[in-house]
């Protein structure tokens, strides 16, 4: 359990991290920029750079030391954040550089994502895999819950404040990763004993003798002549996108009205509020429901969601 330990250190590190520095950089946006239309470009830049390295980051988890990938996660997004308080303190962000932020920030997102989900199994086995994904969900919905008006509060303190302390929160990402001792290299990886014998050791850049820039073609291409695997990504997608929307709107929104942080923060706490008053309903819904079921109830609620949006601006 000590190696569990040390990774609940790390991931919880990591995502509070992202949260504060996340939030605090949706408000710092219209701050520097003054504009609400450059404001939500540079979170669609950061969005898109997200979901582009997730691709080459599964990749990677696959090939290297996931230990590593942590690490170096953690010194990038605290060196990022780092320069980001700078900027901030000597007074010279600026949209551009609101830009290349956003840009190195989205993509050290993507790429880092899931190692950490992908650690935990290697980690922690049996039945109390089953008691660690509990703890953990239970851990994000805390996080979820408080993190964003405690940004917001930091924020109203100093603009700089949110991502220092997401900078700190890496670090520590960064010094509690190498403890844990288990091996987290992927499974694929050659054996010592392997090493020793060249007519056993299979390159690490081949699956099924295909190279892996070819692998990474050909399970695209076998993900598109999957029709459900389709239809269930554009739906997602689309339910992510109206969802971010909607919250982007909110908090641009209550920027331009001179609405505290903190108190921004508190509309974000009440939408995770209702994410996990939701999830109690999953189980009753899935007993009477079908899946493309439930997901059509669900789309139906947050179209009302919606519609109801615009009629108000209170907080």
């Amino acid at each position: 359990m000590r190696d569990y330990r040390s990774w609940f250190v790390a991931d919880t590190a990591s995502a509070l991290g992202t949260t504060i520095g996340g939030f605090a950089f949706t408000l710092v946006a219209y701050a520097v920029s003054h504009d609400v239309t450059t404001a939500g470009m540079v979170g669609t830049v950061f969005a898109l750079c997200e979901g582009l390295g997730t691709l080459p980051g599964g990749h990677l988890s696959d090939r290297i030391d996931r230990k590593k990938l942590m690490i170096v996660c953690g010194l990038i997004s605290a060196a990022t954040l780092c320069v980001m308080t700078l900027a901030l303190v000597a007074k010279m962000m600026s949209a551009p550089l609101l830009f290349l932020f956003a840009i190195v920030r989205g993509l050290t997102s993507g790429v880092f994502s899931n190692v950490s989900n992908i650690i935990l199994p290697q980690i922690v086995t049996g039945n109390q895999l089953v008691q660690a994904y509990s703890a953990n969900e239970s851990r994000d919905a805390c996080i979820q819950l408080f993190s964003k008006p405690l940004s917001g509060f930091l924020y109203g303190l100093g603009p700089e404040i949110p991502f220092l302390i997401s900078a700190v929160l890496y670090a520590l990402m960064s010094v509690a990763t190498p403890l844990i001792r288990s091996d987290l290299r992927p499974k694929n990886d050659a054996s010592p004993s392997d090493s020793d014998d060249s007519t056993k050791k299979t390159p690490r850049n081949h699956i099924g003798g295909s190279s892996s820039h070819s692998s990474l073609i050909e399970g695209f291409a076998w993900y598109t002549r999957w029709p459900q695997a389709v239809s269930v990504f554009g739906s997602v997608l689309l339910l992510n996108c109206v969802l971010t929307l909607m919250v982007s709107i909110v908090i641009l929104n209550q920027q331009m009205l001179n609405i505290p942080g903190w108190q921004i923060g508190l509309i974000s706490t009440g939408s995770g509020v209702g994410l996990l008053s939701g999830s109690f309903l999953t189980t009753p819904l899935a007993n009477r429901l079908t899946g493309g079921r439930t997901v059509q109830v669900s789309f139906i609620i947050i179209m009302v969601g919606c519609a109801l949006q615009p009629l108000t601006q209170n907080t």
